[in-house]
């Protein structure tokens, strides 16, 4: 293989798990800011009928 394609590979596996660490803390930063608002009595809670609804009913889903 040549050295050149192979270091291609390599950097493009770097970029792709750096990618894919971005996106954990993305996750992890979007959960802690939705805990804190739900703790604050911020935005909307879901009762355990609506979620269910929401599950088997898509349109009701509203961009959640």
């Amino acid at each position: 293989m040549d050295m050149h394609v192979l270091l291609n590979v390599a950097k493009n596996y770097v970029m792709l798990k750096d990618e894919e660490a971005d996106l954990t803390e993305m996750r992890r930063r979007l959960i802690q800011e939705e805990r804190e608002q739900f703790l604050k009595g911020e935005g909307k809670s879901y009762s355990w009928d609506e979620i269910k609804q929401m599950a088997i009913h898509k349109e009701k889903r509203d961009a959640v």
